[in-house]
């Protein structure tokens, strides 16, 4: 589970320990270099959601007041995740759509 933050609304202590990789054509991924903690995950592309960051719950330290607004990727995950709540679940296809890598 994550949640999305504006670039705007970001800022990084020790900027200089985070490592980006690139995990796929469309976005990145990132680290700390000291500790090896993942710290993010970001559209590196252009359109929707190309200045957000995805970054997980683990990483708040106060978690209340999140609510659950979309599931993505629901044709991969395991059975045993089952969400309740009346929001949009996309398949990848429909989420890749979504951010204009797919057709």
């Amino acid at each position: 589970m994550g949640f999305v933050a504006a670039s705007a609304a970001v800022r990084f202590e020790g900027a200089d320990n985070i490592t980006c990789y690139p995990s796929s054509d469309w976005a990145e991924r990132a680290f700390c270099r000291t500790c090896g903690t993942h710290l993010f995950y970001r559209f590196t592309g252009e359109g929707p959601g190309s200045v957000d960051y995805s970054f997980g719950v683990g990483g708040r330290d106060d978690r209340t007041g999140l609510a659950l607004e979309k599931e993505i990727y629901v044709d991969c995950k395991p059975d045993a995740y089952t969400l309740s709540g009346a929001h949009p679940r996309l398949t990848e296809q429909e989420f890749l759509k979504s951010i204009g890598f797919a057709d």
